[in-house]
């Protein structure tokens, strides 16, 4: 897995968010993703972020201690854990995701659908109407749905658009499962919070 995480790095260098990288020939073997520091399994990479209400670097011994192999920070960590030290987490964390993931979105034909009402509706008859034209899934708050209309797992629970990593591990799965196309809902508090970024 060391291609994938010098892919990650490769595109932090791109977006200009990389600040400091230890040699990655120290590191162990990354075997994915995470910004919630309960979700971390051995070999993961965890990505300290700013929530709504919490600061993802609190975490970062908790995420170590479930086996977190590194953390992508935006300050250095005392922690023994090796640190991919970043300008802004949030960003760097779909960045990297998108990296990690394969670049899923450029694959689909997206459609964004944000507003106060009918964003549910909307995304579920665009998924319908558009899978006329070439097989398209779905993602929003009654969640993820593949072009057949089989719910696609996601860790993503009741938010209407899921964060960075768990949105490019979604558009990831659709991809697998042949979609060409995908429409989401997009809410006015996850493009501030950046989700759909990368």
């Amino acid at each position: 897995m060391m291609n994938k995480l010098q892919e990650v790095v490769a595109a932090l260098e791109r977006a200009q968010l990389l600040v400091e990288l230890p040699d990655l020939h120290t590191w162990p073997e990354i075997t994915g993703l995470t910004a919630d520091s309960r979700k971390v399994e051995r070999g993961m990479l965890y990505c300290a972020v700013y929530g709504s209400v919490r600061d993802g670097h609190e975490f970062v011994m908790a995420a170590r201690e479930r086996g977190a192999a590194a953390a992508l920070v935006e300050r250095e960590q005392a922690v023994d854990v090796p640190q991919i030290l970043v300008r802004d987490g949030r960003r760097a964390a779909a960045v990297a995701a998108e990296a990690w993931y394969d670049r899923p979105g450029a694959k689909l034909d997206l459609i964004g659908v944000t507003g106060t009402n009918g964003k549910t509706t909307s995304v579920t008859l665009l998924r319908h109407v558009l899978s006329a034209l070439e097989p398209t899934g779905s993602i929003g708050t009654l969640g993820a749905f593949d072009p057949a209309g089989d719910p696609v797992p996601s860790e993503a629970g009741n938010l209407t658009t899921p964060g960075p990593i768990d949105l490019q591990a979604t558009l990831a799965a659709l991809v697998e499962r042949g979609a060409r196309g995908a429409a989401m809902e997009v809410s006015s508090h996850s493009l501030d919070q950046g989700r759909v970024d990368g």
